[in-house]
């Protein structure tokens, strides 16, 4: 399983924002940058009856509407995702 940003405008109205991946018991795994497009991580497995933790961390600095999209690649080999 990988993590992108598709599609962001948070680079002008935030100082930091992250979708931040965590186990279940809540230790962090890994942070995804959602201020820029293209940002990306992974890879994570995830087995039949496991789960991961989603959490979001936004610092905004300024007032607007602010968007952003993340796509989940999931797939049984080990291929990356092509941008």
């Amino acid at each position: 399983m990988w993590f992108r940003v598709e599609e962001t405008n948070l680079s002008s109205l935030v100082t930091t924002a992250y979708l931040i991946i965590r186990t279940p018991a809540g230790a962090e795994v890994d942070r995804l940058d959602l201020t820029s497009t293209g940002n990306m991580i992974g890879s994570f497995t995830l087995s039949p009856g496991s789960g991961w933790r989603l959490d979001l961390y936004i610092n905004a600095t300024y007032t607007g509407t602010a968007w952003f999209k993340v796509g989940v690649y999931v797939s049984q080999s080990t291929e990356t995702p092509r941008p």
